[in-house]
């Protein structure tokens, strides 16, 4: 199917003003999943929606909403104190404005407008589902609503942390998985650890994410841990601002990203999202 079959099987779904439900990024970072609330002729919910997963992604960028300030319900400047993995579907301001689709090298190019995150990307696949919205355990459901504290997060100690981290991402780790959490607001990485656990390093309320990398015509969820090649070659940190910039590098793929809090843990499973 040509790019304009695409734009249209992507129109035909009614994503502009609908609720999106999450953005993930997955199988480090070659899948990118998004999931819209499903309309009726009328305008009415139904209770269903759309899964729209784009594959094979490369060159992706995004910015939130991490950077701007509220005052009396407009964006003034800066601060979002808030995690999003803790708001209610009530609190969340991500609805679908557009949807643009191009070619270039034999990628198609998308351009993402959810209003309070934009993102852009290269792709080779677009798959679109029709979902049933009850089945789907969208991080939001049992959350509870809590105030906005709109407060300021302590500022990190880039030179502890750096310490930290050249600890436990040494003589090219094994990188079990990458992935993006909560409309971009988290990123997870998972590092072997040699007692059979991971080290978990979270980058908390991101902003300014880019990443890339060399698989173009692989579907990393069907690769064998034998068969992906992600190993820590090291995670440099440096102050910008009321953020924490993170240069990352996986081998076969380069991470940059901003971040108001880092957290480093020992876990003994992982939570990685298909």
């Amino acid at each position: 199917m040509g790019i304009k079959g695409l734009q249209e099987k992507i129109e035909a779904i009614r994503y502009h003003d609908a609720r999106t439900n999450d953005f993930q990024i997955n199988c480090f970072g070659d899948e990118i999943v998004v999931y819209f609330d499903n309309y009726d002729e009328y305008g009415a919910e139904d209770g269903r929606g759309w899964k729209v997963s784009f594959l094979i992604c490369n060159k992706v960028s995004y910015e939130t909403d991490a950077s701007w300030v509220w005052n009396k319900g407009h964006v003034t400047a800066h601060t979002r104190g808030d995690f999003v993995k803790n708001m209610t579907q009530g609190q969340l301001c991500f609805y679908g404005q557009h949807i643009i689709l191009s070619e270039a090298d034999d990628f198609i190019i998308v351009e993402m407008d959810l209003i309070c995150l934009n993102v852009n990307f290269q792709c080779k696949e677009i798959e679109i589902e029709k979902i049933d919205n009850s089945e789907m355990n969208f991080f939001w459901k049992n959350n509870v609503l809590v105030p906005p504290s709109r407060s300021k997060f302590p500022k990190v100690n880039v030179k502890k942390l750096q310490k930290k981290i050249n600890k436990i991402c040494f003589d090219e780790k094994r990188v079990s998985v990458f992935q993006i959490n909560y409309f971009g607001d988290e990123v997870d990485v998972y590092l072997d650890n040699e007692d059979g656990t991971w080290w978990k390093v979270s980058f908390l309320i991101c902003d300014n994410v880019s990443y890339e990398t060399n698989r173009k015509n692989h579907h990393v969820r069907n690769m064998t841990k034998d068969q992906l090649s992600y190993c820590c070659q090291g995670i440099i940190l440096s102050e910008v601002g009321d953020f924490t910039s993170v240069k990352m590098d996986l081998t076969i793929m380069t991470v940059n990203l901003q971040c108001k809090l880092i957290e480093i843990s020992s876990v003994k499973t992982i939570k990685a999202k298909k």
